[in-house]
């Protein structure tokens, strides 16, 4: 019996030491289900961010360092597109910097980018630049390889020698706010083949579009009053160029070597030209001058050998030496009766030369001064348009000793014996 009852109290004390062992075991376990209960939950709830909140995690965009100055941008709005400049978008600033020739140049800037397209932009003159000393910042370290130029509303010049043998440039856009096109500001751009100058535009300079070896026609505006010397020398395929009355001067050489222009009118602005204006003008057939014109360069027409007739305006006084020299098709010249000197050579070498329509008559023809080396026109038919009146004869009468009446006419001046 005593055996019994100890065997019973062991059986309780193990029962009660193995209860609170599985008791926590369940706890356990209950806290692991409850765990990956919350795990499932959170995974669950996970809302994608807003693309506002993914633009503000995304790293900034590093700007190129052409675009960059002392550290900050460089404002690019003179790249803005315009149905003028229209390229890519891909395309992007190759060079930059400021070309402006006011206060510390900063007033206009300059954007190259990465499909040939030049952009000048601001407000006032743009500087004056030296293709030896000074060349434009466009055509330094070889960058001479854009093909447009676009200069923007707001830019009031165009600088001597900003494009100077810009050879790749075709096309140029220029704003009706430009009034001013610079010396050499154009030379020898072999592949310009088409410029429109605006009506803004009041004065061309010298040598401006010299060389300009492509360009076939052009049209100067009525604002224009001046075309400087040697503007358009050497333009070879220059067929055609119009000039408006607004034009009173202009320079010696402006037309010199255009050896396809085949006609051209000087308006009736004008009162003088300067030395070698149409000189080696090779297809130069028919000319216009006006009776406003008094004074001519020497060589005006030297060297045209498809020039067949010229008339001199009314009022011109002389004709230049070599003005006509080598004109070997010209067959026919009108001299006014004010013309008084022929300069030396002024015929030379025209050995077509027939007739010349003179407007005075033949003692007025007399009385000029024909230098030397002018055969052509000393052997030629001169034809005068102005006689001199003639007077009335004069009768005195007599009787002889017979009673016979004795009649005697006066001698008729200028009367052809």
């Amino acid at each position: 019996m005593g055996k019994r009852i100890i065997s019973f109290l062991l059986a309780v004390l193990m029962a009660s030491t193995l209860l609170p062992m599985q008791v926590w075991a369940a706890e356990l376990a209950d806290s692991s289900k409850a765990a990956e209960d919350e795990i499932v939950l959170e995974e669950e709830a996970v809302i994608p961010p807003e693309e506002s909140e993914l633009e503000e995690q995304k790293p900034q965009e590093k700007l190129p360092e052409e675009q960059l100055e002392d550290g900050k941008p460089v404002d690019q709005s003179a790249g803005e597109l315009t149905e003028s400049n229209i390229a890519t978008t891909s395309a992007t600033t190759v060079a930059s910097g400021y070309c402006g020739g006011e206060g510390n140049g900063r007033n206009l800037t300059w954007t190259l980018d990465s499909d040939g397209l030049l952009t000048i932009s601001g407000k006032g003159a743009m500087a004056n630049y030296d293709s030896e000393s000074k060349p434009a910042p466009w055509c330094d370290n070889d960058q001479v390889n854009f093909q447009r130029v676009v200069i923007k509303t707001g830019v009031t010049s165009i600088g001597e020698s900003a494009f100077y043998w810009c050879t790749n440039l075709t096309d140029v856009t220029i704003p009706d706010s430009v009034t001013t096109v610079g010396d050499y500001a154009f030379y020898s751009c072999s592949g310009l083949t088409n410029i429109t100058i605006p009506n803004s535009v009041i004065s061309i300079g010298s040598y401006t579009f010299s060389d300009c070896s492509s360009l076939t026609a052009i049209t100067i505006p009525g604002s224009v009053t001046a075309i400087g010397s040697g503007t358009f020398y050497g333009c070879t395929n220059l067929i055609s160029i119009t000039i408006p009355n607004s034009v009173t001067s202009i320079g010696n050489r402006a037309f010199k070597d255009c050896t396809s222009l085949t006609s051209i009118t000087i308006p009736s602005g004008v009162t003088s030209v300067s030395g070698d204006l149409f000189y080696g003008c090779t297809a130069l057939q028919t000319v216009s001058l006006p009776d406003s014109l008094t004074v001519f360069g020497g060589c005006t027409f030297m060297n045209c050998p498809s020039l067949t007739s010229v008339r001199l305006p009314a009022s011109a006084r002389t004709g230049s030496w070599q003005m006509f020299k080598n004109c070997t098709k010209l067959t026919t010249v009108t001299i006014p009766r004010a013309v008084s000197v022929v300069g030396a050579n002024a015929f030379n070498g025209c050995t077509a030369l027939k007739t010349v329509n003179f407007g005075g008559n033949q003692a007025d023809w007399k009385a000029m001064t024909i230098n030397s080396g002018n055969t052509p026109l000393t052997t030629a038919t001169v034809k005068y348009t102005s006689v001199t009146a003639l007077s009335a004869p004069t009768l005195t009468g007599s009787e002889d000793r017979y009673g016979c009446p004795d009649l005697k006419w006066g001698a008729i001046t200028g009367a052809a014996k």
